[in-house]
């Protein structure tokens, strides 16, 4: 009986035990609103991918439209620091050079360098301060270095006359070896067909050259002629005003270079002129404007001369006015060259040069629209 008690009691125990590890099982969620800890994480780790993939994509689109405006700010932000710099003043930079944003001119520039009007001092100077000047007293490619022997040469005591330093001829540019490609200025001394044989129909590669000739007194001219000749050379005034054969014959003796202007430049190129007397200020402040300046620009430029200073004192027809007037009549509408009267000879290798072309069309050109000075007419 007793034993019938203890499996019974045993039974109870068991019984007991399978109750309690019934009520230890896991249980199901009874609302849908609470899911299970397991799932609630797999749904969180879904929805932070999700987040990422969409930061992703609008981090991605904001990149695409805004990468063009951020590069545009620091172009133009690069280009500001690099006009600072260049606006700095420096040692070997001008302030006043004009080397950015520079754009050449639709035209080439030719300066007709007429016998004794200056021509060998402009070369030099413009050859000195502006870029692509292709001369035949000088040129921008050497001048700096040439314009350093001079002033060496002048320290020593050299001479500043003509056969010496600072005026030698540039045979390169003179007989267009070279090229004028690379030019923005020529300054030749050669006879008026040199160009028309370089640029027919008044053009390089379809860019037009436009002529510039400079335009002095006659008289002043015929007496700065003479004293290149020689010294000792002298328009006579002691000649009878009716009987002026000495007269003629001396000035014939002083004309030099009568064939470098002829009135057939003006069918083929547009020609102006300026006043020589400001070719070195209003003239030289006028091609400034067009002209590029060098990169290293000397501090002086030597002084170049082909002859003596003429000695006006010596120079008796300013005293004598008839003979001053027979003398500009004559170079103003008969003086005719070496060249027409070789031919009129039958020499059909002459050519029809008329000295008083230039002179006319000087005349007929100071003061007009086509004067590059006349806005400082003195």
């Amino acid at each position: 009986m007793a034993l019938d008690c203890r499996e019974e009691e045993s039974e109870s125990l068991i019984g007991s035990t399978d109750s309690t590890a019934e009520s230890v099982k896991p249980r199901k969620s009874i609302s849908p609103s609470h899911p299970h800890p397991q799932k609630l994480k797999e749904i969180l780790n879904n929805n932070n991918n999700d987040k990422d993939h969409k930061s992703f994509l609008r981090f991605a689109k904001l990149v695409i439209v805004g990468f063009p405006y951020v590069a545009l700010l620091i172009c133009l932000n690069s280009k500001d620091i690099m006009s600072s710099e260049l606006s700095d003043e420096s040692t070997y930079q001008p302030k006043h050079a004009n080397v950015t944003g520079y754009v050449r001119p639709n035209v080439i520039y030719g300066h007709v360098h007429i016998a004794k009007a200056g021509g060998t001092s402009l070369n030099g100077i413009l050859a000195n301060k502006f870029e692509r000047v292709c001369g035949h007293k000088g040129s921008s490619y050497d001048a700096y270095q040439k314009n350093e022997k001079a002033k060496k040469a002048e320290e020593n005591g050299g001479s500043l006359i003509r056969g010496n330093f600072g005026v030698k001829a540039d045979k390169y540019f003179r007989l267009g070896k070279a090229g004028f490609e690379d030019c923005d200025y020529i300054s030749q001394e050669k006879e008026y067909g040199f160009w028309h044989e370089q640029f027919p129909n008044g053009k390089l590669h379809g860019v037009p050259v436009e002529l510039h000739v400079p335009c002095r007194d006659p008289v002043d001219h015929l007496l700065s002629q003479c004293n290149f000749r020689k010294e000792t050379r002298r328009l006579p005034c002691d000649s009878d005003a009716d009987q002026s054969g000495a007269l003629y014959s001396a000035i014939e003796a002083c004309i030099l270079s009568a064939d470098r202007f002829h009135r057939k430049l003006t069918e083929t190129f547009s020609v102006k002129c300026f006043d020589f007397k400001k070719q070195f200020t209003e003239y030289t402040s006028y091609i400034s404007t067009t002209l590029q300046s060098r990169r290293f620009e000397p501090d002086r430029v030597v002084t170049r001369m082909t002859n003596k200073p003429r000695n006006r004192t010596d120079e008796c027809i300013w005293d004598h006015p008839d003979l001053l007037k027979k003398t500009r009549d004559y170079l103003m509408h008969n003086y005719t060259s070496d060249d027409e009267k070789r031919k009129h000879k039958g020499d059909e290798t002459g050519g029809l040069i008329i000295l008083s072309d230039y002179y006319r069309f000087c005349d007929e050109c100071i003061g007009s629209k086509d004067d590059l000075t006349r806005g400082t007419m003195t």
